[in-house]
């Protein structure tokens, strides 16, 4: 399992900005010696995950990924139905929207949109996975996920991304915490200097999270009371994404939203 394990997860190390990777930066990123990680790369590349630039050799994603991803979307089309909603809550918001899956490795990007407000951009890259402990919507998959997920957790090396990151176990836990009674999460500047987030759960017929909507902005425009409003539009968008997926929102939970919304009503 765990040769599996780490040849599949040379595939997260793909990135918008990253789309090819040659032999040694596979090498460099995955901590794995040499000749294991050729052995990895040239079994994904037998399978069809991956392809090999002729020119250069690096490689890049192959066309099974392509055939996997088409076969998720048409069996279990979650992207058709989360991504109508959150373009819906980037234009009611005016701020990046965007959802996200949960995977072992974090929280992958399912879709994402901007909004209208002009000046400051938060900028998004879809193909980064988000790190559990440092961004709102680990935090938000965390609390409202399966409890298992923080098991996992406890076991990985967290990494620090700016110096308001927290890594130790006790802080993220009362970060967990905090989401759990609150109803949402909200983080600011853990991930990326000068911007905060919040992010909510949407649920499946399990009344367990399967992923997470979120909204980003620069810091300084996340006062308490656009955050109040902000949440508050989320809260509607997680109902329906919940509701459009077979699932309804855990009663406790529901109960937490609909009193930050009558706090935000009073705005």
């Amino acid at each position: 399992m765990a040769t599996v394990h780490n040849a599949l997860g040379l595939l997260n190390l793909f990135s918008m900005k990253q789309p090819e990777i040659g032999l040694t930066q596979f090498k460099n990123l995955s901590g794995f010696d040499k000749g294991t990680t050729n052995r990895y790369l040239k079994a994904l590349k037998s399978l069809g995950f991956l392809e090999q630039n002729l020119e250069t050799k690096a490689y890049r994603l192959g066309p099974a990924v392509v055939r996997l991803a088409l076969i998720r979307e048409q069996t279990f089309p979650i992207s058709k139905i989360v991504e109508i909603h959150t373009a819906d809550l980037a234009e009611k918001t005016g701020e990046l929207a965007h959802a996200s899956l949960y995977t072992e490795e974090g929280m992958s990007s399912l879709c994402h949109y901007d909004g209208s407000i002009s000046g400051a951009r938060v900028g998004f890259d879809p193909a980064e996975i988000l790190p559990l402990h440092a961004t709102s919507s680990g935090i938000a998959m965390l609390a409202f996920g399966l409890p298992s997920l923080l098991e996992n957790l406890s076991r990985s090396k967290l990494r620090k991304f700016t110096d308001k990151t927290h890594t130790d176990e006790e802080t993220i836990l009362k970060f967990v915490r905090e989401a759990s009674s609150l109803g949402y999460s909200h983080m600011s500047q853990s991930y990326e200097a000068e911007v905060a987030s919040v992010a909510l759960p949407f649920f499946d017929a399990s009344g367990y999270a399967i992923g997470t909507l979120a909204v980003a902005t620069p810091r300084f425009r996340m006062t308490d009371e656009s955050k109040l409003k902000i949440i508050s539009k989320a809260i509607d968008t997680s109902r329906i994404i919940s509701t459009e997926l077979g699932a309804q929102v855990p009663v406790q939970i529901d109960q937490k939203w609909a009193s930050v919304q009558k706090d935000a009503d009073k705005l």
